[in-house]
Order: structure tokens, then C-alpha cells, then sequence
């Protein structure tokens, strides 16, 4: 199997029952991949444009974190509109899921934090900014776990929406794979893994493995499960 994305591809593997999996020679993978059991898939997702007018297309890309980290705004980037936050995507995961947050009118030095009944206003590292969204880092251990936080844009003395938009953190683990990782590294952003089949076999109910772009060669056979509540992705 042969797998190809542009610069970062989120694997989401969503399954109930053991399967072997196969996919087109294509470099560019379908939405999904369906093996023996049909009840069983495969979604492979690519997200490009992090702006809100992306259709949730399976196939949408979206640039890697390390590769975004540090990067300043834009030299085209100005207030378009007013300033106004809509959605944050995804709305639920575990501690080190990276957050899409949209809205309008977003300049340089706005900034995205998260609070909670018992968790003070945290502020969160920017890995990239453009006037219709910003994309952050929920890191480890800046929140209870379970626990539901309201996401906020901070913009000097002001935080929108005033009533926040709710993410849910839950129980898992986040990894990283690279073509050129290794499956004996420890699947971190500065060490991942090299292929598809190794985190799918260390990969547990509520865990998510960010794949950074390029092309992984494969033949897997999964034999772990996610759940409804709680799937790999």
C-alpha cells in the first residue's frame, strides 16, 4: 500500500474488528479504505487551507505543526472584518491535539487560551496566524483530564467569545510519524515514527498520530480497536 500527502497527513482509523487493508497504487489516496469487513474503515484525512470556507473533505490538507511552529503571520495578512472567533475543530481530544480556531479579523499578537471551573486562563503556543484562523498547541498537562475547557481568542483585555467555545479533553495519547522517523524512536514530534503499521499497533482507544507529508509504504493488518467514544485517529 502506498500512501502520499502534500506536507501532513492526520491518520484516523476508526474500526471495530480486526482487518488486512489494501489501496489504489494512486499517490493519491481515496477518502477511505475498506477491508474485509465492511463495518471496518480506514479514513485518511489532509487538511491544506485552515480557513473556514475548507469543506471538511477527507482528503483536505493541513501543514504540519513543527513545520508552522515559530512562523511569523503572513506578509499579506490584514483585519479582514470584525474581529469575531466561530469554531474550534476538532472538538474533542486529548492533551497535545492541535486546535484549529476560526473566526474573522484576527491579526498579529492574538493569541489562543483555554480555562475551566478549576483551571485559571492559560494561554497557548501559536504554531501559525492568518486573519481567518489560528492554529495552537493544547499541551500536556495544561488541563484535567477528563475535563470540558472553553477556548478563547485573547486580544489585549478582551477574550471572544465571552462565553467560550467548549472542547472536551479526553484520555489518550498524541504521535507523530515522519518517512524519514524510526519505529524504535519514542513517536514524538522530535522523534517519531517511521510507518503506518507501528503506531497502529501501539496506538490505544483515544489516541491520535499526526503523520507528517510524504509517501509510507505498507501492508497492515490491524488488530487493535477503537471505540465509538474513543477511536484512533
Amino acid at each position: 500500500m502506498k500512501l502520499h500527502s502534500g506536507r501532513y497527513l492526520i491518520v484516523a482509523l476508526l474500526f471495530t474488528t480486526s482487518f488486512v487493508g489494501c489501496a489504489s497504487n494512486s499517490d493519491s489516496p481515496p477518502s477511505a479504505f475498506d477491508g474485509g469487513d465492511l463495518a471496518s474503515r480506514w479514513h485518511f484525512r489532509r487538511h491544506r487551507d485552515l480557513s473556514p470556507s475548507t469543506p471538511p473533505a477527507d482528503l483536505a490538507e493541513r501543514p504540519a505543526p513543527e513545520d508552522l511552529a515559530g512562523a511569523p503571520p503572513p506578509a499579506d495578512m490584514g483585519e479582514a472584518g470584525p474581529f469575531a472567533i466561530t469554531s474550534v475543530e476538532p472538538p474533542s481530544g486529548p492533551l497535545g491535539t492541535v486546535l484549529t480556531v476560526s473566526g474573522s479579523g484576527l491579526k498579529s499578537g492574538d493569541t489562543v487560551q483555554i480555562s475551566g471551573a478549576n483551571l485559571a486562563a492559560t494561554a497557548l503556543v501559536t504554531l501559525s496566524l492568518t486573519s481567518s484562523s489560528i492554529v495552537a498547541e493544547l499541551p500536556v498537562g495544561s488541563a484535567p483530564v477528563p475535563s470540558t475547557v472553553k477556548v478563547q481568542v485573547k486580544r489585549g483585555t478582551d477574550a471572544l467569545p465571552s462565553a467560550g467555545l467548549p472542547f472536551q479533553v479526553t484520555s489518550g495519547s498524541v504521535y507523530y510519524l515522519a518517512p524519514n522517523g524510526s519505529d524504535s524512536a519514542a513517536g514524538t514530534r522530535a522523534a517519531p515514527w517511521a510507518t503506518l503499521n507501528h503506531a497502529a499497533q501501539k496506538m490505544k482507544p483515544g489516541d491520535v498520530t499526526y503523520a507528517r507529508g510524504g509517501d509510507y509504504e505498507a501492508e497492515m493488518e490491524i488488530d487493535a480497536s477503537g471505540t465509538a467514544t474513543a477511536p484512533l485517529t
